[in-house]
């Protein structure tokens, strides 16, 4: 049985740190435990779980201060500590590039969690420092893309022999498909509640004299960053919105909302999100995008252009055309049997025995 350590750059309510969780909980015959760099929202939940959680740093510094001290920290852990697999979700470059120098006997997964590879918000593209280090240890690790044009990505910015050696394990839906027996006249937002994801542009839908007339309620759950907090407390106390506290179990918001506004127009993977509205038919209002056209298809609910005007015509598309409704819910159908947790289970299983072996 192997023995397996995830490396995370925060425990929050995240794609990659909710997806971690749940491979640790659905593989329970591998030994596993949780590293997060820095402290996150969730870590209570996760222990509550089962899930073994330490942190190495109780604050986040910056600058190269913060890179030198997050790589002794974890170095510390590190010499007290063997692991048959190291499972990379996060924590920059430097520490993958630290791990590949001091574990060289160890077999290090790298997990694309991030559209554009790094991380950073808003990159296109990758500088020129990330594609040497990339290529520089890029033999030494197993890389698993979310999705195909992650992969393609990443084989066309670090051109090197083990890149056509990529796993393809696409994002999953730990839910079955149900579809809605009534509409709520509801729509949401669920994920980071942060300027980077595009809440502003959720704050501007609401607030037009448009979506008041249609009479919506309106219910927002997830990770409140810094600077949006005294929002999202004005439009509670104003009656705008129903504000839900961030946790594991999303059942409750999807059962309350038709519609998921998805406002991020970022370099995103295949969004869990997504993936989770789907399998609770509810309809996705998002950018026409490589990962939400991937996903999604030809989903007649996809804007063309990032402003609240597109949106609120699909919203009112939604509402007003019952073939529209007829239509997503089949191809919601489609998605969450297309990507379902007994196809994810088995890559995932087959990558940590691929692995421990080598």
């Amino acid at each position: 049985m192997s023995n397996i350590l995830h490396i995370l750059n925060t425990t929050s309510y995240d794609g990659a740190a909710v997806l971690a969780h749940r491979i640790v909980k659905m593989t329970a015959q591998f030994e596993h435990e949780v590293v997060s760099i820095f402290p996150g929202s969730a870590i209570d939940e996760f222990q509550r779980d089962g899930v073994r959680v330490e942190v190495i740093l109780k604050k986040k510094p910056r600058g190269l201060r913060g890179v030198v001290n997050k790589n002794f920290a974890l170095n510390r852990f590190l010499r007290n500590h063997q692991y048959d697999i190291i499972h990379f979700h996060g924590g920059g470059i430097s520490i993958l590039l630290f791990l590949v120098l001091l574990k060289s006997k160890t077999r290090i997964i790298f997990h694309l969690h991030s559209g554009n590879i790094t991380g950073i918000p808003f990159k296109l593209g990758l500088p020129i420092i990330y594609k040497l280090l990339y290529k520089l240890i890029d033999p030494r690790l197993e890389k698993v893309a979310t999705c195909e044009h992650v992969k393609q990505f990443y084989t066309k910015e670090i051109k090197s022999a083990k890149t056509g050696l990529i796993h393809l394990i696409k994002n999953f839906t730990p839910f079955d498909f149900i579809p809605k027996e009534k509409l709520n006249i509801t729509i949401g937002y669920i994920g980071r509640v942060s300027h980077e994801k595009g809440v502003q542009l959720f704050f501007d839908l609401i607030e037009d004299p448009i979506y008041k007339q249609l009479n919506l309620k309106t219910v927002l759950m997830g990770d409140v960053s810094n600077g949006i907090a005294k929002l999202i407390d004005e439009r509670k106390s104003g009656g705008m919105i129903e504000f839900l506290s961030p946790k594991l179990n999303v059942e409750e918001f999807y059962n309350k909302v038709d519609i998921l506004v998805f406002t991020s127009s970022l370099t995103e993977t295949l969004p869990l999100v997504i993936l989770e509205a789907a399998s609770f038919d509810v309809a996705v209002i998002a950018l026409r995008t490589n990962a939400t056209e991937e996903l999604l298809g030809d989903y007649p609910l996809l804007v063309d252009q990032y402003d609240v005007a597109h949106f609120l015509e699909k919203l009112n598309q939604y509402y007003s055309e019952v073939d529209c409704r007829i239509t997503v819910r089949k191809i919601h159908q489609e998605v969450a049997n297309k990507f379902n947790r007994k196809e994810y289970y088995s890559r995932i299983v087959e990558l940590y025995q691929l692995s421990a072996v080598k």
